[in-house]
């Protein structure tokens, strides 16, 4: 398999074939649940500091100057922080709920809380540096970095099992 999304394949039998699953969510649904998730961070820091509330979509990692982007920066945190408990608890953040997401583990069954809690912590990359998403694009089963690295996968709930 590419990227190496086969390592967490296993199966109580040897040989016996992985269970299917299906194809990871698109890039879209993906970037509308993200965006859900961080709304509340950047509603209470625009209501924290003001000014224009369009100040808080600039992107820290494209600013050179960090104080200016600081804002956007704790917005960020604050929806990255939501975001991930409701993954690491629940196994869908608010924002995948409304979009029909669920982590699974990338056998296609109900990811166990590690897995959830490892792909929650390295969901941060893609919020730090958002063109490593674009690895979704390439991977095979449209598996984004924190998925791959963590034996999961983010699939439409209302098919979690293939």
């Amino acid at each position: 398999m590419l990227f190496g999304s086969g390592g967490f394949l296993v199966t109580a039998r040897p040989d016996a074939a992985p269970p299917a699953r299906p194809r990871g969510a698109s890039l879209g649904r993906r970037l509308a649940a993200f965006l859900i998730d961080v709304s509340p961070g950047f509603v209470l820091t625009w209501i924290a500091v003001g000014g224009a509330p369009f100040a808080l979509l600039e992107h820290p990692m494209f600013s050179p100057d960090i104080v200016a982007a600081l804002p956007a920066v704790v917005a960020l945190g604050v929806g990255w922080a939501g975001g991930r408990l409701g993954d690491a608890s629940l196994g869908r953040a608010p924002g995948k709920r409304a979009m029909g997401l669920v982590v699974v583990g990338s056998d296609g069954r109900p990811a166990p809380l590690g897995r959830r809690i490892l792909r929650s912590l390295l969901a941060l990359v893609p919020v730090c540096a958002p063109p490593v998403m674009l690895f979704v694009l390439v991977h095979p089963l449209a598996d984004g970095p924190a998925e791959v690295l963590s034996g999961t996968a983010v699939v439409d709930a209302r098919d979690p099992l293939g």
